[in-house]
């Protein structure tokens, strides 16, 4: 039993890394696909100067679908790394710091930092018109999404373990009576024999 027990933790554990892994890469290739289709939604607007259109524009995509869940922010740089626009509802006293972060290593498509005490994956899409880059897009999303479904999944895992723990108690009981009671079955067996002999 206690062999089981360790192979079933170990699945478990085994079980939650592949999850962390896979759920991560998805996140991260989401966060690229946005991106880049609102680098691609951006072009115009950063050609035209136009940054009004464009923050709506940005506040649109953030809300879309299931994307409120996910993405910690959107912000469009110039080419000179000035903010153009961003999705925080008002003029964070970290924004500062948050630009200084995205804009180290600025050449990496996507990237952790840590902002306001949480983890973000910070997925870059530059913005190009011909053979000119006009920007950037900088899409931030929750690492806190992946904790939240693992810890929902590890929830599971235990439930599992658990579950087949006691189903495997109560088997090795069974098993154990069923073997107990088939050898004294035969001792008794064994002592009528012998006990004939005896009278013969």
């Amino acid at each position: 039993m206690g062999a089981i027990l360790t192979l079933t933790i170990a699945i478990a554990f085994l079980s939650r890394w592949i999850l962390i892994t896979t759920l991560t890469g998805a996140l991260k290739e989401r966060g690229i696909a946005i991106s880049h289709d609102i680098a691609e939604k951006s072009k115009e607007y950063l050609l035209k100067h136009d940054s009004a259109t464009l923050s709506n524009l940005i506040v649109t995509e953030a809300k879309l679908s299931n994307r409120k869940e996910i993405i910690a922010y959107i912000i469009i740089l110039d080419a000179t790394d000035k903010i153009v626009c961003h999705t925080f509802s008002q003029q964070s006293f970290n924004l500062e710091y948050l630009l200084y972060l995205i804009t180290v290593g600025k050449n990496l498509r996507t990237r952790t930092i840590k902002h306001d005490n949480e983890f973000i994956f910070d997925v870059t899409s530059p913005i190009h018109h011909e053979a000119s880059q006009l920007g950037v897009v900088h899409l931030g999303l929750k690492q806190e999404h992946i904790n939240v479904i693992i810890t929902q999944i590890e929830f599971i895992l235990i439930g599992f373990i658990l579950i087949s723990c006691l189903i495997i108690f109560f088997i090795s009981r069974w098993f154990a009576r069923y073997f107990d009671q088939s050898i004294l079955q035969v001792e008794k067996q064994e002592q009528l024999v012998r006990g004939n002999k005896i009278n013969a």
